[in-house]
């Protein structure tokens, strides 16, 4: 098996993402989370996830045309719409703004909705965290995936929930987890 130095696994996962359609900045963003997923043990999460990004992308789930935007905003809150664009990019757009209300009002609360696949919820804590705030997040996934203990069908979603919550040393507290366990 081919081994590879995670600076050349993430320049050709880019090259990838980029030649399926994904802009040049998106298909950084994307490539640099899915290289961090495997280097943190989490493949599930990492670079296996490219071909069916790309399926999606041609088979039109993600929608390459469409941007995320903001669909409704008060002063603490808002709600932006995904526009199935690029999970990453979307969920990238939401941290971003509740950071942003966090820092002008104390506190920002941001659902993200119509978003594809948006990879560990553990990198977007660790954005909060790395801006001084504690951060929760959470996904419904509408689509049973996962069989319920002692079940026999599948039934509901992984539904993940994560925590950040800054150290002063910049290790962290990192809690991702799905509640499907």
């Amino acid at each position: 098996m081919p081994k590879l130095r995670h600076d050349e696994l993430l320049r050709l996962s880019a090259q990838l993402l980029a030649t399926g359609g994904f802009s040049e900045g998106d298909s950084q963003l994307v490539a640099q989370l899915l290289v961090k997923a495997d280097l943190r043990g989490y493949p599930g999460h990492g670079v296996t996830r490219i071909l069916p990004y790309l399926a999606w992308l041609k088979d039109g789930t993600i929608n390459i045309r469409a941007r995320p935007k903001i669909e409704r905003e008060g002063k603490l809150t808002a709600v932006v719409d995904g526009n199935h664009y690029i999970g990453q990019v979307a969920a990238r757009t939401a941290m971003d703004l509740a950071i942003k209300k966090a820092r002008e009002h104390g506190v920002g609360i941001v659902c993200l909705r119509r978003a594809s696949h948006s990879g560990r919820l553990a990198d977007y804590m660790e954005m909060a965290a790395d801006a001084g705030m504690i951060a929760m997040g959470a996904v419904s996934v509408g689509s049973g995936t996962t069989t319920l203990y002692g079940g026999m069908e599948r039934m509901t979603g992984t539904n993940p929930m994560a925590f950040g919550v800054p150290a002063r040393n910049g290790q962290h507290i990192i809690l991702d987890f799905a509640t499907a366990a």
